[in-house]
């Protein structure tokens, strides 16, 4: 079990439009657009995933998935995110240290 879904934002990328397991971060990641979501309950669920996802138009499915990766999971993207969750982290920081501690027990 992958935690973030790398491979299938690499997929993504390629323009290959993707079936996952709903599980992990995948449901964040993947939506109808350009893929499909099975219920993590075996090959069955998988299987009938893909043949979903093959009975769909191709074309937009790969434009879609492309576009996701482009607006969303660039490393720019990633880094404009990263940087404004440090932000946030370090405003919050500097209201805790300058509230009064505690007297002691």
């Amino acid at each position: 079990v992958e935690t973030f879904g790398l491979v299938t934002l690499e997929a993504m990328a390629c323009g290959l439009p993707v079936v996952a397991y709903e599980a992990g971060a995948l449901p964040e990641i993947v939506d109808p657009s350009f893929g499909v979501l099975a219920p993590p309950r075996g090959a069955h669920a998988l299987a009938a995933a893909v043949a979903a996802l093959f009975e769909r138009p191709q074309a937009p499915l790969r434009a879609a998935a492309r576009d996701r990766v482009v607006r969303d999971f660039t490393w720019d993207r990633t880094l404009e995110r990263q940087l404004r969750r440090y932000a946030a982290l370090l405003q919050r920081g500097s209201l805790l240290r300058s509230a009064p501690l505690p007297a002691p027990a």
